[in-house]
């Protein structure tokens, strides 16, 4: 029964049904369509989907979404940013243009311009949460404490002379970058200028002998061009003061180092003090 029930409903949507237009007059057909309750809910249905697809395509995609209320066309945003940035350079301007008025009169009427209170106001656009440290400046702030660091670890340090420091030639050590140059005569005792360890000695036909001596602090000093054997070997602590060598008779190979118009009964010694990779001034940290 159920089954039977529901064919009959089936075949009611595909009942067939005409659809005849008559003149009320002479009862004649003008028209007739064999139509059914299917065919009047597909047409229906995809007429109403068509439209409404076509209305939404329409909206979307021409001009007329304009005229929706509460939507902003594209134009008119970009006409409103433009304006905006127009508007702001212009009472940028205004303000440079009022200032410079401002001073002209006081320059006309015999006013001094009040040059601090303009000095003293903050830039138009200036805000504290934009000022941001600049890599440049980032740099010189580490380069400024690293020299404050050096100067405050060299300042506790005592640094001896090296040799007789009456002997300093100052002229010729202002041509050197990284040293003090010493005019030694025969004889002269070449001693550490800190506390430390040998860590390194150099020699060469040309050049001589160089001692390297690492300190507590970190620091090195370097003392070049020696005549003679060092007394001490690598790894040797050497105290402040200690004997590192002795001046003797320089050589023919050292002599060609040396200006002509030196004596041979002296000879030219580099003594040098590094601190984290700088080159200290060592005729300043001696005079203190």
């Amino acid at each position: 029964m159920v089954k039977k029930g529901e064919t009959s409903r089936w075949k009611k949507w595909l009942h067939k049904y005409r659809l005849v237009l008559l003149d009320e007059s002479t009862f004649e057909e003008r028209f007739s369509m064999a139509l059914s309750r299917l065919n009047v809910f597909v047409v229906i249905g995809t007429t109403t989907v068509t439209l409404i697809i076509g209305t939404l395509l329409l909206v979307a995609y021409t001009p007329l979404r304009e005229y929706i209320p509460g939507y902003a066309s594209t134009s008119l945003r970009r006409s409103a940013v433009e304006l905006e940035y127009r508007t702001d350079a212009l009472v940028r301007h205004l303000g440079y243009h009022e200032a410079f008025v401002q001073h002209l009169r006081s320059m006309i009427g015999g006013e001094a311009p009040d040059t601090l209170g303009s000095a003293m106001a903050p830039p138009v656009g200036w805000s504290l949460e934009n000022l941001r440290i600049s890599d440049a400046e980032s740099a010189l702030r580490e380069n400024v404490e690293a020299m404050e660091a050096v100067a405050n670890r060299t300042g506790e340090d005592q640094v001896s002379h090296p040799l007789d420091h009456n002997l300093v030639d100052n002229d010729a050590s202002r041509k050197l970058r990284h040293g003090l140059l010493y005019k030694c005569p025969v004889g002269t005792e070449v001693s550490a200028i800190k506390p430390g360890t040998v860590v390194a000695i150099e020699g060469s036909s040309s050049l001589g002998f160089s001692v390297w001596l690492q300190h507590q602090d970190g620091a090195m000093s370097r003392y070049a061009q020696l005549n003679s054997p060092p007394l001490h070997r690598v790894g040797d602590f050497v105290k402040s003061g200690a004997k590192l060598c002795e001046v003797a008779e320089p050589f023919e190979y050292l002599q060609d180092a040396t200006s002509p118009s030196d004596s041979v009964s002296t000879h030219d010694i580099i003594v040098e003090y590094w601190l984290n990779g700088r080159a200290l001034d060592l005729n300043q940290l001696l005079t203190h």
